[in-house]
């Protein structure tokens, strides 16, 4: 081999082999930013995601304690036994008109209106 030949190579090695690296190098390093980046992105979402929930479902434990311990939904849960939610609904009819309108379950769970 010549030396111009020698030196050629040499000078193309000492170019490519630096260049080589660093393309390298920026692409591991490029590639790990976007893995980081989508992982945060996927965990911000989550977190995201489980604060809704965990809103929806507090309000909807309030909503639960709320109504359980109202008198009218325990009639309701043991089919007005006693008649207080059919003598509330009398009372209520009689003192304003719009709630003859609203509609009324029956025991046999078909929706209907009292006008």
């Amino acid at each position: 081999m010549s030396i111009r030949l020698r030196l050629t190579v040499v000078s193309l090695l000492c170019a490519i082999v630096p260049l080589a690296m660093s393309v390298a190098f920026a692409d591991y390093s490029a590639r790990a930013a976007l893995e980081q980046q989508i992982q945060n992105d996927l965990l911000s979402g989550s977190r995201d995601d489980m604060a809704r929930v965990e809103t929806v479902f507090a309000g909807a434990l309030q909503n639960l304690i709320t109504w359980s311990g109202q008198h009218a939904m325990q009639d309701v849960l043991t089919g007005d036994e006693a008649g207080d939610i059919k003598t509330e609904i009398r009372r209520l009819a009689a003192a304003w008109l719009q709630v003859r309108a609203l509609p009324v379950v029956p025991q046999n769970q078909r929706v209907s209106s009292n006008s």
